[in-house]
């Protein structure tokens, strides 16, 4: 934070996002590398592994979610709050059953769900 002039306590105040967003969009790039990374390990998961293939996509596909909330918002906006709500997890968990079923369906949804 240093190399953008700021301090911890600058984070408080909504109107220092401009500065932060570099060193933001540059956590959340590695954020989203990381789920890009569980998104590959799910497609080389056999498809006969189809209960493992679901409880490791519907958390990459939170994730993914998330990261695109947070990208839109300024998250230094303390009434500003960042979360996928309970509707959308619903349609995530419905959306994952469904691809399990068609093939390629899952690796569909993961890139579906990150171009959000």
């Amino acid at each position: 934070m240093d190399e953008v002039g700021l301090k911890p306590a600058d984070l408080t105040d909504p109107n220092n996002m401009g500065k932060f967003q570099s060193i933001y969009e540059e956590n959340l790039d590695i954020a989203s590398s990381h789920l890009d990374a569980a998104a590959e390990y799910i497609e080389m998961l056999p498809y006969s592994q189809f209960r493992l293939r679901a409880a490791c996509m519907l958390p990459v596909l939170i994730g993914q979610r998330t990261l695109t909330l947070l990208r839109k918002s300024n998250v230094l906006d303390q009434s500003n709050r960042v979360k996928v709500l309970r509707p959308e997890i619903k349609r995530l968990r419905n959306q994952t059953l469904r691809a399990l079923i068609i093939p390629g369906g899952c690796q569909r949804l993961l890139r579906k769900n990150r171009d959000i």
